[in-house]
C-alpha cells in the first residue's frame, strides 16, 4: 500500500510556495523572445507583464495541499518544513483523502509532482500543470499535491488574510534604513 504523509495544511502558505517561481521555464522564455525579436522594449515589457499577471491569476485560483508520497515519513522533510516538532503527522492514502472529501461536492485532483529541468522543459499555461512541476533538486520530496479550484468567496477571503498579514508585518517591523520606530505597536513588558 502506498501512503501519503502531510505535516498539516496551510492554504496561504502552500498556495504561495507551490506557485512561486513555477511560471516559466527557459524554453518558454526563449519562445517569448523569438516572438518579440523586432518589438520595442515598452511592448516587450507590457506583454511580459500581461502574461505574468495572467498566469499568476490562474495559479491563485487553486488551493494546494502538499504531501510526501512514500511508505515512511521523512526526517529531512520534517526538519525543513516543521522544525522543532511543531506539526502533526497525517498518514493516509490518496483514496482515503479523496473519499473523505466526496461529501463536500468539490472536485479535488491529486497530482504527482513532476521534477523537471526548467532549462529544457516547456511548462505551458495550464495552472494545474504548473502546480505539478518542481525543479529536479526537490525530487527527494516525492511530493503529491491535491489541487482544489477555489470559489470566488474563498479567493476573496485569502486576499483579505493577505492584507491583514501584510499590514500586521508592516506595523511590527521597522522599515529598512529607518531609525524611527514610532509607528510600531508598543511592546508589552512584564516587570
Amino acid at each position: 500500500m502506498s501512503y501519503c504523509w502531510s505535516g498539516g495544511f496551510s492554504l496561504l502558505n502552500h498556495r504561495r510556495s507551490a506557485t512561486h517561481g513555477r511560471q516559466l521555464g527557459v524554453p518558454d522564455v526563449s519562445d517569448f523572445r523569438e516572438n518579440h525579436v523586432d518589438a520595442d522594449l515598452a511592448t516587450i515589457s507590457a506583454e511580459w507583464k500581461c502574461r505574468y499577471d495572467a498566469k499568476t491569476a490562474a495559479l491563485e485560483g487553486y488551493g494546494v495541499s502538499c504531501w510526501h508520497h512514500a511508505e515512511h515519513e521523512s526526517a529531512a522533510l520534517w526538519s525543513l518544513y516543521m522544525p522543532r516538532g511543531f506539526g502533526v503527522a497525517i498518514r493516509s492514502t490518496v483514496e482515503r483523502v479523496l473519499d473523505s472529501l466526496k461529501k463536500s461536492g468539490r472536485t479535488v485532483e491529486p497530482r504527482e509532482v513532476q521534477y523537471a529541468d526548467y532549462d529544457k522543459e516547456r511548462l505551458g499555461d495550464d495552472p494545474r500543470d504548473l502546480l505539478s512541476y518542481k525543479r529536479r533538486s526537490f525530487a527527494h520530496e516525492k511530493e503529491l499535491r491535491f489541487l482544489l479550484a477555489l470559489r470566488e468567496d474563498e479567493r476573496e477571503a485569502i486576499d483579505d488574510w493577505k492584507l491583514i498579514l501584510t499590514d500586521r508585518t508592516k506595523r511590527h517591523s521597522p522599515q529598512v534604513g529607518s531609525s524611527d520606530l514610532s509607528d510600531r505597536a508598543p511592546l508589552r513588558r512584564e516587570s
